[in-house]
């Protein structure tokens, strides 16, 4: 179980600021983002949470965190 978690690719989000904005979005603006992003591109929680380097249920927490629901 270590050597998987260990395995497991890194993802780095890069937010771009906005000239408006100096100090861009907040962390969870653009988890927001990725988490609707994966899950329109993907269509399944266990695809985007895949994705994501998540759990399913974890995925599902930050939803629940976030408001947000399945399409």
């Amino acid at each position: 179980m270590i050597e998987r978690a260990l395995s497991r690719p890194q993802r780095t989000i890069v937010v771009n600021a906005p000239s408006s904005s100096p100090a861009g979005k907040t962390l969870r603006q653009a988890e927001v983002e990725e988490i609707r992003a994966a899950l329109d591109k993907h269509g399944s929680v266990e695809s985007a949470a895949t994705v994501l380097g998540l759990s399913r249920s974890a995925l599902y927490q930050k939803m629940r965190k976030h408001g947000l629901r399945r399409s």
